[in-house]
């Protein structure tokens, strides 16, 4: 049998028809399989190990807050991996502040205490604590 593209098309959509009316009988079916059962739970498991997640995510996210306000240094914290799916993710580090933003706050801080120190050494000192080293 040969047909042009019209007719294939009125096939095709006439089958799909078909197919569709076996959607709700091949639903029920799956739904009384134990692959159907098994996978439900297993859906279930997930959400609850994804709220779990969410929570101590959060947990953790306060606790890395609340460090870094108690730290009182401006330019180091500590941040978080945040590379989903990696075995970095969620991992802590020391986030410090990229040069272009810290050397002109240290050139500041040198001005302020050229004045109180008489060597190198101790101006190493006062710049030492005024990043919280």
């Amino acid at each position: 049998m040969k047909t042009n593209k019209d007719e294939r098309n009125a096939i095709a959509t006439k089958f799909y028809k078909r197919m569709e009316e076996q959607v709700p009988v091949k639903q029920a079916e799956l739904e009384k399989s134990s692959l159907f059962k098994e996978a439900t739970r297993l859906s279930k498991e997930i959400n609850k190990l994804n709220k779990t997640k969410s929570d101590l995510k959060s947990k953790l996210d306060v606790m890395i807050s609340n460090h870094n306000k108690k730290n009182g240094s401006s330019f180091f914290r500590i941040s978080q991996y945040s590379s989903y799916g990696t075995e970095n993710e969620g991992k802590l580090y020391i986030n410090m502040d990229s040069s272009w933003s810290v050397v002109p706050e240290l050139c500041n801080a040198i001005l302020i205490a050229q004045v109180g120190a008489e060597t190198v050494e101790e101006l190493m000192d006062h710049l030492a604590k005024e990043v919280s080293l």
